[in-house]
This record gives structure tokens, sequence and C-alpha cells, in this order.
């Protein structure tokens, strides 16, 4: 969550564009929500973005295993 108030976070607000009043919420290096978001939809969003992760690991391994044989 980026809180635009916060001046220690001035390259994220930046980056994200995350203008005052609302809070950002970043997922994954992902501008998700601004304001806050019912409870449902943040856990769907973090879900979605922990499976992406995971299928970016299995693929990571799968690349070095197979340039470790080869």
């Amino acid at each position: 969550m980026v809180d635009p108030r916060n001046p220690l976070a001035l390259w994220d607000i930046i980056r994200y564009r995350a203008w005052m009043p609302n809070f950002t919420w970043i997922v994954n290096r992902k501008k998700t929500f601004e304001g806050i978001p019912g409870l449902e939809e943040l856990e769907r969003s973090i879900d979605v973005a922990l499976k992406d992760d995971a299928k970016n690991v299995e693929k990571e391994v799968k690349k070095e295993r197979e340039s470790c044989r080869g």
C-alpha cells in the first residue's frame, strides 16, 4: 500500500501515480486498487498474484534444470 501523504514514498508515488487523497494498493509491482477495496477483492488479487509467481518460479526452475543437463 502506498500512502501519498508519506514523503518517504515519493518514488513510489511517482512510479505508480498514487496521488492524494486515495491510498494506492500495489500487488506484485502492479497498481491494483485506489482507495480501500473490499476484503474479498483484495484477497482475490493477492491469490492471483501468488499463483502467477508460482508459475514463474516453476518456469525458472525448469530452465535451470535444462541448462544444467545440457
